[in-house]
């Protein structure tokens, strides 16, 4: 595994950054047409109830115990900016998404020449997984959080190599920023104590930062939501966790392989292989066993049920090392691997892409092209948009507040007999709803003085 990256003109990483830009429009060009889809609605929820810093200091942002603050940052920001123009919404969303594989990029060409670094942020911007993270804009944070974690590992090898402390605390900064987009930043450095840098002692001293960091953190976390940790509302019992631990990897494969399942197996397969070939030292080894924590440990409360945005981060890990691991191999077979494997993920990723978009497309048309019709309202009109969210959010308190509302019915699971329940409720008041639009519709247009045509 090369240790140090190649030098190269100017004009090829121009080139390459340019073509990773490219490659992320041509995939992802049409989300521009989307719209607001599942937790959407309650983010502009809660950004339109709680004061522009309330994520970073009001608990009462946070009823499921995430710490997400700079995600409503972003929300805040692009609906003062936007309004309710989602194609700009989803114009941003693409630029973040370009700019984070950039990131990525530069992050992984600090050790790898220009080549394996570009097919490492390809395969990342194609994989699978990265469909259901650009069609829904509440999961922007998956970005941003990567982006930070890209430009702390960029900062981090930067004063390892050099001795600059100023680029410590950067590299500690941009890991806190990480953590605060999204908890799976958490690890991080488990990973930077094992990069191939100087030695264990100097790596370990230039992460102290990342310690204080990580402490700040979890002070600030536990002040305002009153826990350490916390996580989405699934309930697993004692007994289940040695199944579910089992099960998990196969989970993980299955969210990195997508619809296409038996393309994506291949390239799975093909990638894991290589990445297992490429093993030949202690330091290697030890760099393996760092980037499995790094990306497993966050997904162990997810066990129950593991969806595709939860496998992005170790969608970016087999990418990378799957790019790195093609140096110790010759130079037709490297060659060979490092063209095969983007093209199995271009092909994968469009696969997932037609099960994806299709569906997000749909959630996005359809309801507000229904009650802009039973308002008399075009679907994009204002008015139409805040009925359609009122509409969908009614479900949303029992994802948002799960343990609590269980609690409150005593309930201490959902099953068959009580979701049918919650379906036949949310039925009947979705059709008082509607009914009640076609009333206010009636009534608002009898008050309207028809035109007289002689």
């Amino acid at each position: 595994m090369s240790l140090e990256p190649r030098r190269r003109p100017i004009a090829t990483e121009a080139v390459s950054a340019a073509a990773l830009v490219v490659l992320n429009i041509l995939l992802y060009r049409r989300v521009l047409g989307l719209w607001w889809t599942y937790d959407d609605a309650n983010i502009l929820r809660s950004i339109f109830e709680h004061p522009f810093l309330a994520p970073f200091i009001d608990y009462h942002v946070w009823p499921q115990q995430l710490f997400t603050p700079l995600l409503h940052i972003a929300f805040s920001a692009q609906w003062k900016l936007f309004g309710f123009n989602t194609a700009q919404w989803y114009a941003v969303q693409l630029a973040i998404a370009c700019m984070t594989t950039l990131l990525v990029y530069a992050a992984v060409r600090q050790f790898l020449d220009t080549k394996r670094s570009f097919v490492a942020a390809a395969m990342f911007a194609a994989g699978p997984p990265l469909c259901s993270i650009i069609t829904q804009i509440s999961t922007v944070h998956y970005y941003i959080a990567i982006s930070f974690c890209a430009l702390a590992v960029v900062a981090y090898v930067r004063a390892v190599r050099t001795g600059s402390w100023p680029m410590t605390i950067l590299s500690a900064a941009c890991y806190l920023m990480a953590m605060l987009s999204k908890e799976v930043a958490i690890p991080l450095p488990l990973l930077l104590i094992a990069l191939p840098l100087r030695d264990l002692k100097t790596r370990i001293r230039f992460v102290l930062g990342h310690s204080i960091a990580v402490i700040v953190y979890f002070i600030w976390r536990y002040a305002i939501l009153g826990t350490f940790l916390g996580a989405y509302g699934w309930k697993i019992d004692a007994a289940e966790w040695p199944r579910l631990l089992g099960l998990l990897p196969w989970r993980i494969v299955q969210g990195a392989a997508g619809t296409g399942v038996w393309i994506g197996l291949a390239l799975v397969a093909l990638m894991t292989l290589t990445i297992i070939a490429g093993v030949r030292n202690r330091r290697t080894i030890g760099l393996l066993i760092a980037a499995i924590l790094v990306v497993g440990v966050p997904m162990l409360p997810l066990a129950k049920e593991v969806n595709r945005r939860y496998v992005v981060v170790p969608w970016l890990a087999w990418s990378i090392a799957f790019a790195a691991a093609t140096t110790r191999r010759n130079s037709r077979l490297a060659a060979a691997l490092l063209i095969a494997a983007p093209l199995l993920a271009v092909v994968s990723n469009r696969q997932e892409w037609g099960h994806e978009f299709p569906l997000r497309r749909r959630m996005s048309a359809v309801t507000a092209g229904i009650v802009g019709r039973l308002i008399g309202r075009p679907p994009r009109d204002s008015e139409t948009l805040i009925r359609t969210m009122a509409l969908q959010g009614q479900m949303v308190v029992f994802q948002i507040k799960r343990r609590s509302m269980l609690a409150a019915l005593n309930w201490d699971s959902l099953n068959a007999s009580r979701i049918a329940l919650l379906k036949r409720i949310v039925r009947e008041h979705t059709t008082a709803l509607l009914e009640s639009m076609v009333a206010i519709r009636d009534r608002d247009g009898a008050r309207t003085p028809k035109r007289v045509t002689k």
